[in-house]
């Protein structure tokens, strides 16, 4: 397309001189201006517009298109409007769809003008022509002028020049009347143009604040979106973390489950080694003691080979002694020498009082012993109180040390001897009481005290204001 290179008034002044009509496209910078750019570098398009346009091409922010916009409204961009001679514009082209389209449009433009332009040149032609026959008749008829007096010319000279006066002054009226109407439409275009700014404006800003409804719902949506996403990540953790720890959990479970089941049958292992074997301790009338391991298969006669076979003086031979156990108290009989050390409860190990056989009656004497020591620290306790009563008549009478301590004295040595020590009869190991203090009333001066207890460091000890024992 071959476009106008001047300004808008010259384009203006070549539409009218070659009585084509004005075309004024303005574009801008977006894909649908570049889509009818297109459209008006078609080969048809150029053809049509070559012979019946004056095309002029703007830029929507060029100083060219603010003062065309001025006058006529350009309310879209791109946009194509086609102006008559008149200053008329006859039909305002945005954007097409498709190029036949746009080509049929510029041709329906085209046509009507071409119509218009021709029914005016053969209205001039007409009048042209009879000007011209009218003329040519004239011609023809001889023309007679009557003679006028100077009088007579000096007053049609007069008459002449009064109608040009009123000519004059009615085309000055005319002229001002015309300069009211342009004032007027000049008026009405501006009052027009404000309000299709002012419309434009209200729409830009309705424009505007839908955009911002748009972008606030849109990031209000982001905003949801996130907090959902979190939540959900949240959730996911949780999840994650739970199944983790039922993992764990069952993981730890499994090999507790393992570790108990591996301890188990360890310990059934060590029970079964440990049952199927019988560990005997033999305690002779001496006090030593002897360790033996047996199958607790074998019968209790091999526990009497074997002590017979550690070569004792009192033991030479099976018929010489007796096994017992303490606890349960228990002689083993010569019928139960056949049986096994599971039968008779000594395995998986058991400890056996090796006893001469003529002391076998030894387990009920330390059972006397026992029961003889028991009532003589019965009445120890129970002639306590006789104790007291003596201490406080002898501090009372103030007799002698020798005369009040002397039934104390016996009395107290009969405990003793009851609580001398335990027996040792039937084999068993007896603990031995040491020899209690006496209770003798004690004299210094006026004063008497009783010495029961037995005196320690501490009765010795110096201690400071710190309550911090010297030593």
């Amino acid at each position: 397309m071959v476009w106008y290179s001047g300004s808008i008034p010259e384009a203006i002044a070549e539409s009218r001189k070659s009585s084509k009509l004005f075309v004024v496209y303005i574009t801008g910078d977006d894909e649908e201006s570049s889509r009818m750019d297109e459209m008006w570098n078609n080969e048809s398009v150029e053809n049509i517009c070559k012979s019946m346009c004056v095309t002029l091409k703007l830029s929507a922010e060029s100083e060219g298109c603010k003062q065309f916009s001025a006058i006529y409204p350009v309310l879209k961009v791109p946009s194509a409007h086609f102006i008559d001679n008149s200053g008329k514009v006859l039909e305002v082209i945005y954007a097409q769809s498709s190029l036949d389209d746009f080509v049929q449009n510029l041709r329906n433009i085209t046509k009507f003008e071409s119509n218009a332009a021709k029914s005016s040149s053969e209205v001039q032609e007409e009048a042209n022509s009879g000007q011209t026959s009218g003329a040519a008749s004239d011609e023809n008829i001889p023309k007679v002028l009557p003679q006028k007096s100077a009088e007579e010319m000096d007053a049609e000279t007069k008459r002449l020049q009064q109608k040009i006066i009123e000519k004059r002054e009615k085309d000055q009226i005319k002229k001002q009347e015309d300069l009211k109407v342009k004032e007027v439409e000049r008026r009405e275009l501006g009052k027009n143009l404000l309000k299709m700014k002012e419309a434009q404006q209200e729409a830009k800003m309705k424009q505007d604040m839908e955009e911002r409804r748009r972008d606030k719902q849109e990031e209000k949506a982001a905003k949801e979106r996130v907090k959902r996403q979190i939540e959900q990540d949240r959730l996911d953790r949780a999840a994650r973390f739970q199944q983790e720890k039922l993992e764990r959990e069952q993981t730890n479970i499994n090999k507790k489950a393992e570790a108990e089941k591996v301890n188990e049958e360890k310990l059934k292992e060590e029970r079964k080694e440990r049952d199927s074997k019988a560990r005997l301790q033999f305690r002779m009338p001496d006090g030593s003691t002897t360790v033996q391991q047996f199958d607790s298969m074998d019968v209790l006669l091999s526990a009497f080979s074997f002590v017979v076979s550690l070569n004792h003086p009192l033991f030479p031979t099976i018929n010489s002694f007796d096994l017992a156990t303490a606890f349960p108290k228990k002689v083993f009989l010569v019928s139960e020498q056949n049986q096994t050390f599971a039968e008779l409860g000594l395995s998986p190990s058991a400890s056996l009082a090796v006893l001469p056989r003529q002391n076998r009656r030894g387990i009920s004497s330390s059972d006397n012993s026992v029961t003889s020591s028991i009532l003589s620290m019965i009445m120890f306790v129970l002639l306590i109180p006789s104790k007291i009563l003596m201490f406080l008549r002898s501090f009372i009478s103030g007799g002698t040390r020798t005369e009040q301590q002397q039934p104390v004295t016996s009395s107290q040595g009969d405990a003793s001897t009851s609580h001398s020590r335990w027996s040792d009869d039937g084999g068993l190991r007896r603990r031995t009481v040491g020899q209690q203090e006496s209770m003798e009333p004690k004299r210094q001066g006026n004063m008497t005290r009783l010495s029961d207890v037995t005196r320690d460091d501490d009765d010795e000890a110096t201690w400071n204001g710190n309550s911090t024992q010297q030593m």
